[in-house]
């Protein structure tokens, strides 16, 4: 607080900038794991979905939050890599 006050009486003027977090911890992974529901995804696919539903979002940072939330929830047990980035979830058998 003192530090602004000297800038300020020095004319420096700091800008603001607001704390920017477009989701929630863990909301990531929740929508990744609901439309790996749907069938087997590449890493593209949960990224398109993740910029659609964010526009906020630029295409490398929905794409590295899509990467980042099938590695969590392999690390849980929930998808498995079924191989050139396609990730499923463990066990699925098909549409029903």
């Amino acid at each position: 607080m003192l530090a602004e006050v000297l800038l300020d009486m020095r004319g420096v003027y700091l800008p603001t900038v607001p704390h920017w977090k477009p989701m929630k911890p863990g909301s990531t992974a929740r929508k990744v794991y609901e439309r790996l529901k749907s069938g087997p995804q590449s890493v593209g696919e949960l990224a398109d979905m993740l910029e659609v539903e964010n526009s906020e979002l630029t295409r490398r940072a929905s794409y590295n939050r899509a990467y980042q939330a099938l590695l969590q929830l392999r690390e849980n047990g929930h998808v498995e890599h079924l191989g050139k980035r396609v990730w499923a979830l463990v066990g699925w058998s098909g549409p029903s």
